[in-house]
């Protein structure tokens, strides 16, 4: 008879169990937002690069090199621009504002290897030299935390 009991004791136990796990799952976020640890990194491409340093959760700080290469009687010179701040994070679109800038924000949208930038606001906007611009797709070519320049 103890062992009927014992036994009737923990089956009611398991299905409450299971049943308090289902409730649990039920209310669970259909998307939860990635780890923005694994976005740290460098990312280049032909002439401009992002630094780019997790800060915890769903922010990141941004550093923007970029340049304009072009000839001038027949020598090749630049034109840069670099940009520096924080962004927030939302699923894998960072919005990033650089700082002491009016009108210029740039979208960055990290798809497994790549960033892709979209900025918006002139090269002046940013602060950038006279053709210098974030727009553009950026390999991933470091995932070791970034040196970032002094501004």
């Amino acid at each position: 008879m103890r062992k009927l009991l014992l036994l009737s004791i923990i089956c009611l136990a398991s299905v409450q169990f299971v049943n308090a796990q289902q409730r649990v799952r039920s209310h669970a976020p259909a998307k939860v937002p990635q780890k923005t640890a694994r976005l740290t990194g460098t990312y280049r491409n032909r002439s401009s690069e992002f630094k780019i340093q997790a800060l915890g959760v769903n922010r990141l700080h941004v550093q923007f090199n970029g340049s304009y290469q072009y000839k001038v009687n027949g020598e090749m010179t630049a034109n840069t621009g670099t940009a520096d701040g924080t962004a927030t994070v939302k699923y894998n679109v960072a919005t990033f504002t650089p700082t002491n800038t009016q009108g210029c924000s740039i979208t960055l949208t990290f798809v497994g290897q790549k960033l892709i930038a979209k900025q918006t606001g002139s090269d002046a906007d940013c602060g950038f030299g006279h053709n210098v611009m974030a727009d553009g797709t950026y390999i991933k070519r470091s995932n070791r935390s970034p040196k970032f320049d002094n501004q």
